[in-house]
């Protein structure tokens, strides 16, 4: 249900940073750990310097054990 809300409003919206960042975080909860950092690269792709995101990333990073990925 909250993935279908979520879509609902990036139809309205696509670049929406907070919808995109909650669907990356629910990902993550759901342990889609490659979905959530597709969400997470679409929020990067405007903003580099997004650095909650970044962090998101990282964190996603160390739970896949690739810990060298979530230093770059």
């Amino acid at each position: 249900l909250a993935l279908s809300e979520l879509d609902k409003g990036l139809q309205i919206n696509p670049n929406d940073r907070q919808h995109l960042l909650k669907k990356a975080q629910l990902y993550r909860t759901m342990g889609q750990h490659q979905k959530a950092l597709i969400e997470l690269d679409r929020v990067i792709k405007f903003d580099p310097s997004d650095n909650f995101c970044l962090y998101t990333k990282a964190l996603i990073y160390r739970d896949l054990g690739q810990h060298d990925k979530g230093i770059k």
